[in-house]
């Protein structure tokens, strides 16, 4: 029974966090559902322990939806679209949500590790805003005088990272977008054609637009 207990009460720690640090990201409403489609995490804690089915009735196609578990446990990590109309790949949504959810499942957080080494980690493992800001903002400082190689990463990821897409989108030959890619990775040592470091550049990308519009506010 004790260990029932704990493994319920563990399982909605972790999708607490989940929940805070996915909506964070993504400027999303997220929730967590348990097996009964019950809220039991929500970026609004006011919908906590409603039904979903009750308070979301929109169709499937503006949410998505990723398994999450714990020994027993099992339910639902459920994010919305974004509320700033940013366009972000369902595909790459699916796979920062896994890796967040994966990150804080893991038991062993009694390492110490250089921020800018610990590539998507960095920025699902800690918790202070400012913190992700100023890596986001270091990651990205080569390319501060580069325009072009930022409008050309946004394209990029527009286009779920499809390098046919990208540059028919943008009017340039894949040649010259292949030569931009490696251009970035030449200034920030981050690939955008690798999955890990592609996570890594759309999140430096997406906080420091949050940031940008913060500030202006």
């Amino acid at each position: 029974m004790n260990a029932l207990l704990n493994t319920t009460i563990q399982f909605e720690k972790i999708a607490t966090i989940v929940t805070e640090c996915v909506a964070q990201l993504l400027c999303a409403e997220v929730f967590v559902i348990d097996q009964d489609a019950y809220v039991i995490a929500s970026s609004n804690s006011k919908l906590i322990n409603y039904s979903f089915n009750y308070i979301y009735k929109e169709k499937a196609s503006n949410y998505l939806r990723v398994p999450l578990s714990l020994n027993t446990q099992v339910g639902e990590v459920i994010v919305c679209k974004p509320r700033n109309s940013e366009v972000i790949s369902s595909r790459l949504v699916q796979e920062l949500v896994e890796l967040v959810i994966n990150q804080t499942t893991l038991s062993d957080r009694n390492q110490v590790y250089c921020l800018d080494g610990l590539g998507i980690t960095a920025f699902v493992g800690i918790g202070d805003e400012r913190t992700k800001i100023e890596l986001a903002a270091y990651l990205l400082s080569p390319l501060n005088h580069e325009p072009e190689l930022l409008a050309t990463l946004d394209t990029f990821f527009a286009e779920d990272c499809c390098s046919s897409s990208t540059a028919h989108r943008l009017s340039i030959h894949r040649n010259t977008l292949s030569y931009r890619l490696d251009k970035v990775k030449l200034l920030t040592g981050l690939n955008p054609r690798h999955f890990d470091d592609a996570v890594q550049i759309r999140l430096a990308l997406l906080l420091r637009k949050l940031n940008q519009k913060s500030s202006n506010i």
